[in-house]
């Protein structure tokens, strides 16, 4: 048998068979079901049904020969083939004017290669025994024979590759064949020994029947198979036996097609219509939990994260359709949350993105080494940016909280204002405000080290580490930094890694610069222990309002506002696996997600922050630092730990 002979016509997702009949086949992108409510979900699974419950009623057709000259007629309905294949999912179906609720439907031209493991499907078919074999490929069928009574809604998915098929049974004939079930069981009532299995058949026939006058319930054929490629016999094998030991765990019984396999196969491929002779009778609502219509999903691109099902999802921060592109990281120590910022930090500086990083205990030390940073001076200049706001901020960030007020900060700003043109140094301004406030240069007797008069170079990624300078300083430094940010052009990443809090005094201007970034294509990263340390400050509030992303790690979040029982529920269940993988719950407008961050051999150790990790990094350094830079310095080391090359030992 050959695929070429199968079709007429193939274009993009538009397929003509051999007998000229016509089908389309969409790739399906249902929400992702697993951000949804129970309450959500169930609206969609009844939305689901009645979607199906509308699929256009099967039309009679006279037939030819000598059962048209007798006046008999067949009915014709439209066939639906659903796939799982991998993570994608598509469609092949008669009708073409086919809607699913929340669920967009897109041509495919690609459906083929996702099926057969080859673009070229004009390909030699051989039939064997109870396998097909086929570009290079070893492909078995595994017919759903026996399906529980009860099923989890898309649990089908969890077993791998698979397809569903079904089309409407006309309505008189699903009637007759309700009825008939009702009266082979109905005289089993009257017996002196109760049959319990035959009454359980007759009462759900009975709620069945009901069900379907009233519109709730409809009946279909539907067949199924589990779908198992490889690229030869003995992994087959083994993907059957392991399969087998799988679905019987959930009283799932399946068969192995093997007499059947030469007229069932091309059924199994887009544009052939199902010959539904596996079929079973199915209502609407063991239907909607037959069809994979689980799908995990984020954003249409950007890198990757995984799912709880293992599927990858893609990420970026810079999404267009995000409200802006401020994000949270917080978790508990050890839980992974710094490993999952400097991925996305990292991620996206490969990605192009610029970036000013504030760090705290050199966590971001070693990534921002390996991405060549400029290392931030001890001295900077507070007058390089002569912006009258941005100065005030900068002075009041040094002055106690007890003395501040509204009308000091209004005559500092209107000191500032008038005498800016005129002012050629930062202790210049100093003292013009001492003649209008008496005694305020004693805020900066201790930090005049830390001030020059020469400009810091502007550049595309700058490292602060934080603990180098004393804590009465860190204010005014972040005022200085955020500035200094502005003036980057492009997209842009700015990381507060807490150090945050030392700006309480100037909430009202960390929340205008924060409202102002998405415009300039910049984003703000706060890190933190807990996500009630945003919540209890004025402050913090103000970045955890206009952080559109939070990265939600293992931690204690009850009693905290801003966070549905579903928020909760999904962030109590987040773990992570030490060396392995953080999990994180995912929180936006548009995404309510737990994901997995696996890191690989060279981000592990780039990102990790564990004391007892460094000594063998430590002691390679010593040994190759001299001869290489840092960036070879660190795939050296990775090559030599995790790959064995070189068989170092430190």
């Amino acid at each position: 048998m050959s695929l070429e002979r199968i079709y007429k016509e193939v274009n993009c997702g538009s397929i003509t068979d051999f007998k000229g009949r016509k089908s389309v086949i969409f790739e399906v992108f249902p929400q992702d079901c697993e951000q949804m409510s129970p309450e959500e979900f169930s609206s969609w699974r009844l939305m689901l049904s009645s979607a199906l419950n509308q699929l256009p009623v099967p039309e009679e057709r006279v037939i030819s020969g000598i059962q048209k000259f007798l006046g008999s007629k067949e009915v014709e309905s439209h066939w639906y083939k659903f796939y799982a294949l991998g993570d994608r999912i598509f469609l092949n179906t008669s009708n073409q004017s086919l809607n699913l609720p929340l669920c967009e439907l897109i041509e495919s031209g690609d459906a083929f290669t996702q099926l057969l493991n080859a673009e070229d499907f004009y390909s030699d078919v051989i039939v064997r025994e109870d396998f097909v074999h086929f570009n290079s490929t070893y492909f078995r069928m595994l017919n759903l024979y026996e399906m529980p009574k009860r099923l989890d809604p898309f649990e089908l998915q969890n077993f791998g590759d698979l397809m569903i098929t079904f089309r409407k049974i006309q309505p008189d004939v699903a009637k007759r064949r309700i009825n008939t079930q009702r009266k082979l069981h109905h005289a089993n009532l009257y017996k002196t020994m109760r049959n319990l299995d035959s009454e359980a058949s007759y009462v759900e026939a009975e709620n069945m029947s009901e069900a379907m006058m009233v519109g709730e319930e409809v009946m279909f054929e539907a067949e199924g198979w589990v779908l198992l490629r490889a690229t030869d016999l003995d992994e087959l094998n083994t993907k059957t036996q392991k399969i087998f030991s799988q679905l019987k765990q959930k009283d799932i019984v399946v068969l192995i097609e093997t007499v059947g396999l030469t007229e069932l196969f091309p059924s199994v491929l887009f544009g052939m219509k199902p010959t539904f002779k596996r079929s079973h009778n199915c209502p609407t609502s063991y239907l909607i939990d037959l069809v994979p219509l689980k799908k995990d999903y984020l954003m249409s691109k950007g890198y990757e994260f995984t799912a709880q099902s293992g599927n990858l999802v893609d990420f970026t921060l810079f999404n267009p359709e995000s409200l802006n592109f401020n994000a949270l990281f917080t978790g508990v120590s050890g839980v992974g949350k710094s490993m999952g910022a400097q991925k996305v930090v990292s991620e996206e500086i490969a990605r192009g993105a610029k970036a000013v990083i504030l760090d705290l205990g050199n966590s971001f030390d070693k990534l921002a080494r390996f991405h060549k940073a400029n290392i931030f001076s001890q001295k900077f200049n507070p007058l390089q940016f002569r912006d009258s706001k941005y100065l005030k901020e900068f002075v009041i960030s040094v002055i106690p909280e007890k003395e501040l007020s509204a009308k000091l900060e209004g005559k500092i700003f209107k000191v500032i204002h008038d005498s800016l043109p005129s002012i050629r140094s930062f202790r210049e301004l100093i003292g013009v405000l001492e003649q209008e406030i008496p005694d305020i240069s004693l805020y900066f007797s201790e930090l005049w080290d830390f001030f020059t008069n020469e400009d810091v170079k502007i550049t595309n990624l700058t490292y602060v580490n934080t603990t180098d300078f004393p804590d009465k300083i860190k204010a005014p430094l972040i005022i200085y930094l955020i500035e200094y940010f502005k003036r980057i052009d492009g997209k842009k990443i700015f990381v507060f890694d807490e150090v945050w809090s030392f700006l309480r005094k100037n909430a009202g201007y960390i929340e205008e610069s924060f409202r102002t970034f998405r415009k300039e294509n910049a984003s703000a990263i706060a890190i933190s222990q807990g996500l009630s340390d945003f919540t209890s400050t004025e402050l913090g509030r103000v970045i955890a309002d206009l952080s559109y992303y939070k990265f939600l790690f293992s931690q204690n979040t009850e009693g905290l506002p801003g966070l549905t029982d579903f928020d909760h529920e999904r962030i109590s269940s987040v773990k992570s696996m030490k060396g392995f993988y953080s999990e994180f719950y995912l929180k936006s407008e548009n995404n309510r997600k737990i994901l997995r961050y696996y890191p690989t051999d060279l981000e592990y150790v780039l990102f990790n922050t564990e004391p007892s990790e460094k000594v063998e990094l430590t002691k390679f350094m010593q040994i190759y630092g001299p001869f290489f830079d840092f960036q070879n310095v660190i795939k050296r080391f990775v090559d030599f730990k995790y790959h064995n090359k070189g068989n170092f030992n430190a």
